[in-house]
């Protein structure tokens, strides 16, 4: 059954002129689950002649312009003392966001925490690695053992560290035991590149780069202090 909040919005931005295109990438990036952007499409493409959209329209607009006038910055400058000039505001305009954008968000916040960007590529990232890991258990049969293991995280990262299969570690539910699977493999298999794929990638890159000696995994370290200090050990 489609979202009706999720149809309404498609129906409110038809009149914006957006494409289907852009709309979808939109709601993708926003953590929407694809399948019910097409239910939502399926039931905006088979209305042959929809409800009078007007309000939400509307209700939409007066959100954006309500946004952005509470984003206004301004500084009041008074008399100076012996002249009659007037006080005079400064307004200061927040940057824009597309139309479509800003509509979105405002349907976020009503239903869906915001997400990041780095978050939203984290978690496909892991569901890919959780895909990839089932896939290889059958190559694995002693996997089976770690899922009724008291301690699986640490069985988990053995036998990722026995096979040099960081795609086991995606089995390991604690954030810290997972990075930790992965920067081992890492180390041991001398690919830095696993780095990357953690949240907390400078401190993988950086014991990688200690442990190996190839200061070049420092490189790959977007915080400016987090790199140097990375060169310096």
């Amino acid at each position: 059954m489609a979202n009706k909040q999720l149809v309404d919005y498609l129906l409110s931005v038809r009149e914006c002129n957006e494409s289907e295109k852009t709309i979808r990438s939109i709601l993708l990036n926003a953590g929407w689950p694809e399948e019910e952007i097409d239910a939502a499409y399926n039931v905006v493409h088979g209305l042959e002649e929809p409800e009078p959209r007007w309000p939400i329209v509307a209700a939409v607009c007066v959100l954006i312009i309500l946004a952005t006038f509470a984003g206004m910055q301004y500084t009041i400058t008074g008399n100076v003392a012996g002249t009659s000039s007037e006080p005079t505001i400064t307004y200061t305009m927040p940057a824009q966001q597309p139309r479509a954008v800003r509509a979105i968000e405002v349907l976020e916040q009503i239903e869906r925490p915001a997400v990041s960007a780095r978050e939203l590529q984290e978690t496909s990232s892991q569901k890919q690695a959780e895909i990839d890991a089932s896939e290889s258990e059958s190559d694995y049969p002693e996997l089976e053992d770690c899922a009724t293991d008291t301690r699986r995280g640490e069985c988990y990262m053995h036998h990722a560290l026995l096979r040099e299969d960081p795609q086991i570690c995606a089995r390991i539910r604690d954030v810290q035991t997972h990075a930790q699977c992965v920067q081992e493999v890492a180390i041991s298999t001398l690919d830095k590149h696993l780095c990357e794929s953690l949240s907390g990638a400078a401190e993988c890159l950086s014991a990688y780069a200690q442990r190996t000696g190839d200061l070049s995994a420092c490189s790959s370290i977007a915080n400016h202090v987090q790199r140097e200090d990375c060169r310096n050990h």
